[in-house]
């Protein structure tokens, strides 16, 4: 899948809690929602065909009477759906600023690909069995591919659910493993 990192900004000024107005806060949970809602139209069979997206941070801060948002979010999109595609939906909000931090689109490679079978055929020596996966988080190959134009294939070692926490390892057995 492809990944879009996004910043998304909002200003305003504070309101008392009492008030019928929406917060600042308020509104960028309700733009929040509206890109939640996006998403929803953007459902394929599967998660690696679905847009999804997260909410990674919140930050508020005060200046006087002022108030500023901001809320990092992050899609994966999946193949044929573009990060413009994304960007132009936020594109006609007046009430959000969005800042752009980060951009590939998904990549799917054909799975009879020269690297593919090298790598099948190197884990078949080896008496394994290969398992083909569509990978729903990005690597360089989001990049390199389009950039190469070239056969290629994702391959490595670990639990992939546990890539950027505090748990991530990868056991000494399987690194040996996936190097041979």
């Amino acid at each position: 899948k492809g990944t879009l990192s996004l910043v998304l900004h909002l200003n305003g000024e504070r309101t008392h809690l009492s008030s019928p107005d929406a917060t600042t806060v308020e509104r960028g949970l309700s733009a929040v929602e509206r890109l939640r809602a996006f998403c929803g139209t953007r459902r394929g069979r599967t998660a690696f065909n679905s847009l999804t997206m997260k909410v990674h941070s919140v930050q508020t801060n005060r200046s006087g009477s002022r108030e500023k948002v901001e809320i990092g979010v992050n899609f994966r999109l999946p193949p044929g759906l573009r990060a413009d595609d994304v960007l132009d939906v936020i594109d006609g909000w007046t009430d959000v600023q969005c800042e752009v931090i980060d951009r590939s689109d998904a990549v799917e490679v054909n799975p009879s690909n020269e690297a593919v079978r090298a790598l099948c055929a190197g884990i078949r020596n080896l008496e394994q069995r290969p398992t083909l996966l569509r990978k729903l988080g990005t690597s360089d190959l989001n990049l390199a591919e389009p950039a190469w134009q070239c056969p290629a294939a994702a391959y490595g070692p670990g639990d992939s659910h546990l890539d950027h926490t505090d748990n991530e390892h990868v056991e000494i057995a399987d690194i040996r493993r996936s190097t041979e």
